[in-house]
């Protein structure tokens, strides 16, 4: 036995050898398939932790293509430059939305079909540069054929007990609690019950107790108080907000503090002629009346596009069908006292191009470094 063991100790063969037969040994005893898994606990980790909170732009476009692109790749310019190119766009597609948000802000999409979804902005896909396309809001979002979103809203901003008034292009108009779309599923909710042809082009976070104004294609406004609207359940129709003339449709609509002395309308044209009036040249009408005059048409302005509730330091972006855009500040535009004339040119457009939306980005939001190339 002594002998043998002093044999094992001076043979580095048997002693690999005898340990290999004790592991066969074991093999065959123990040798059953893992019962237990081996995983990396992931219980106190979101995946919002992994992702910086930054400042982005999000565009969207005519035929449904959204983006999410860093806010520093826009430059400000004063008005009457001539842009830079904001995204490249398919044959006949153009920017129609840009909105200036922060990474984990929760957004509502509200679609032209008067419903609404729900998403977080870093799951806007980002695009990896200005020029891209971006991507089809389909791949996004579960839209219905036909169905193309009209408004975004940051719920960030949004507090418990306000409402959402609604504006739509036959002039309809509502008014509902928040509450009502804080719960959505990822196949979203209705938001409004729209006439046939109607369509969703407006929604707008209010207190209970601001003032309405709503612009149309023919230069015409109403403001009006939100509270002639009555509240009402989420699938509700809506009242009548203007009475529309022949041909007529509304193109913006904006809210106003009943008190607020420096509050702006600022509306633009498809030719790039914009004014900018103190809210309190528009006198308070009840609802569903016909508005006043607005803006002076001409063959050389062409209808307006927009109609947006402004301040002084806000900043603008107007977004041309070809994909064109510029930003400015608010003040760059004079404060004039009538409100039935065509402004001045904004945006220096190639022939055959046409402005096609606005974004105004509020002061609050504007930071130092925004504007670097």
């Amino acid at each position: 036995m002594i002998e043998d063991l002093k044999a094992i100790l001076a043979s580095e063969a048997r002693q690999r050898q005898i340990i290999k037969d004790e592991l066969d040994d074991m093999k065959k005893k123990y040798g059953d398939p893992r019962r237990s898994e081996i995983t990396i606990d992931t219980s106190d980790l979101d995946v919002e932790d992994l992702i910086a909170d930054e400042e982005m732009v999000i565009t969207l476009t005519k035929q449904g293509y959204i983006k999410r692109m860093n806010a520093n790749v826009y430059r400000n310019q004063h008005k009457g430059g001539a842009g830079v190119i904001g995204m490249k766009t398919k044959e006949d597609d153009y920017v129609t939305q840009i909105m200036h948000v922060r990474t984990h802000n929760t957004l509502l999409f509200f679609t032209s079909t008067g419903r609404t979804y729900r998403l977080k902005a870093y799951e806007v896909p980002e695009a990896g540069s200005r020029n891209s396309r971006g991507t089809a809001m389909v791949n996004v979002l579960p839209l219905a054929v036909g169905e193309s979103v009209t408004t975004m809203i940051d719920l960030e901003r949004v507090q418990e007990d306000v409402n959402l008034f609604m504006v739509t292009e036959f002039g309809v108009v509502k008014r509902t609690a928040i509450e009502e779309y804080r719960n959505i599923r990822r196949s979203g909710l209705n938001a409004i019950n729209l006439d046939e042809g109607d369509h969703l082009i407006s929604v707008n976070v209010t207190t209970g107790d601001q003032d309405i104004l709503i612009g149309t294609k023919l230069g015409i406004a109403i403001r009006f108080s939100e509270s002639d609207v009555r509240l009402m359940k989420r699938a509700a129709h809506g009242v009548r907000g203007i009475k529309l003339n022949a041909g007529d449709v509304v193109v913006g609509a904006g809210v106003i503090n009943a008190d607020e002395s420096e509050a702006q309308v600022f509306t633009i044209s498809e030719e790039g002629f914009g004014k900018r009036n103190d809210a309190e040249a528009y006198t308070l009408q009840k609802r569903g009346g016909k508005g006043s005059k607005n803006f002076k048409i001409t063959n050389k302005t062409g209808d307006v596009v927009a109609v947006e509730v402004v301040h002084n330091d806000d900043e603008v972006m107007l977004i041309s069908e070809q994909g064109k855009i510029i930003r400015f500040n608010m003040n760059d535009i004079a404060v004039k006292k009538g409100k039935a004339i065509s402004g001045v040119k904004t945006q220096n457009l190639d022939e055959g191009d046409k402005v096609a939306s606005i974004a105004v980005i509020p002061g609050s939001e504007i930071e130092e470094d925004v504007t670097e190339e």
